[in-house]
C-alpha cells in the first residue's frame, strides 16, 4: 500500500470504526446473533478489543527490533483461543466494552497516523498470535485472514510482514472461530 494512500485509508478506518461502534451501541443489538454462528454482537466487539490490543506489543517489538516468542498452536486451537478471548469480554457492560474499543482504536489510529513513509512501507509488525494466555490489556483482527499469504514470513508463532501489507485493519475482517462444524468463516 503506497504511503500516498495513507490519509484515504485512515479515513476509511475511522468511518468503519464509527459504523461498527454505532451499530453495537444500539441497546437491542448487544446480544443479537451475528453471521458468526456462535457469537453475539458483544463477542465481535470483544474480539475487536482483543485483536486491536494484540497489535500494540507488535509495534513495540518492531520498534525495538525484537521478535515474538509466541509458538504456533494450529488453526483449530487458535480458533478456540480467539473464541475464548472474545467471550472473556462479556464481563464488561456494553458501554464499558464500547468505550474500551473506542480507546483502543484511537490509540491504534494514533500509531498509524504517526508512521513515517519509511515505517509505513518497511516496518515489520508482528501479527497478533493467540498463543499465550489471554491478554488483559495488552492493533488490526487480527485474525489469520488479515495476513496476506504472499508476504507471510514466520518468526516463531507470529508472522512479520511489511506494515503496509497488513492494511486489512481490525474493522475490515472478522473471523468466526466457532462454527458448529469446527471450521472458521471469514467475513469481509
Amino acid at each position: 500500500m503506497d504511503f500516498a494512500a495513507k490519509d484515504t485509508l485512515l479515513g476509511l478506518v475511522r468511518r468503519e470504526a464509527a459504523g461498527l461502534i454505532g451499530l453495537a451501541s444500539e441497546s437491542d443489538t448487544w446480544e443479537a446473533p451475528t453471521a458468526c454462528s456462535n457469537w453475539q454482537v458483544r463477542d465481535q466487539v470483544g474480539h475487536m478489543i482483543d485483536a486491536t490490543e494484540g497489535y500494540f506489543p507488535g509495534f513495540e517489538l518492531a520498534r525495538a527490533n525484537q521478535e515474538s516468542t509466541d509458538m504456533p498452536i494450529g488453526l483449530r486451537a487458535m480458533a478456540a483461543r480467539l473464541d475464548e478471548r472474545a467471550r472473556s469480554h462479556r464481563v464488561l457492560s456494553q458501554s464499558e466494552a464500547l468505550d474500551r474499543l473506542q480507546s483502543d482504536l484511537d490509540t491504534a489510529t494514533g500509531i498509524y497516523e504517526s508512521l513515517s513513509a519509511e515505517d509505513w512501507m518497511g516496518m515489520q509488525v508482528l501479527h497478533p498470535s493467540p498463543t499465550s494466555p489471554a491478554r488483559s490489556t495488552t492493533c488490526p483482527p487480527s485474525s489469520t485472514s488479515t495476513r496476506p499469504r504472499s508476504c507471510s514470513r514466520p518468526t516463531g508463532g507470529s508472522a512479520a510482514v511489511p506494515l503496509a501489507a497488513t492494511r486489512r485493519w481490525p474493522i475490515a475482517s472478522v473471523r468466526c472461530p466457532s462454527r458448529s462444524d469446527g471450521e472458521s468463516d471469514v467475513r469481509d
